[in-house]
């Protein structure tokens, strides 16, 4: 399984033995809120599988004493977001037909923007029924 950091704009993937650790959503329902208001994602809501990397939390947020490892304190918060340090060509964010709602459409920018990418989602539905169509008469 891939482990990706969940916040917002971060590209970072976990490799073994690498820099960047990642760390586990609290458990306890009020810090894991405010673990997800903190990664400035719209509508997240963590699973157990949902991870954050160690460049969203400030270096006193580690416990180096434990032995084994790089360990967050308990009452750590991500604080950095990562997009401020991420390059201009970088800063592109994907765009999702789930991204928009009714009120979007007001915007001749954004309606503009929607249409683009429901074209876009249009052409790949067509594409995935046609090649089903193919494995289905095969």
């Amino acid at each position: 399984m891939v482990v990706y950091c969940c916040a917002f704009n971060c590209k970072e993937l976990f490799k073994k033995g690498g820099p960047v650790t990642f760390h586990s959503f609290p458990k306890d329902p009020e810090r894991r809120k405010l673990w997800e208001v903190k990664i400035k994602r719209v509508n997240f809501k963590a699973t157990q599988h949902s991870k954050i990397c160690s460049k969203h939390f400030t270096p006193g947020s580690f416990d180096s004493t434990k032995f084994g490892g790089t360990w967050l304190k308990p009452d750590a918060v991500p604080q950095i977001a990562h997009s401020s340090t991420m390059a201009k060509s970088e800063k592109k964010r994907l765009h999702y037909l789930g991204d928009f709602d009714e009120n979007d459409v007001n915007s001749p920018t954004k309606a503009q923007k929607l249409l683009q990418i429901s074209k876009v989602e249009v052409l790949n539905c067509k594409q995935t029924i046609r090649k089903l169509r193919q494995e289905i008469s095969a």
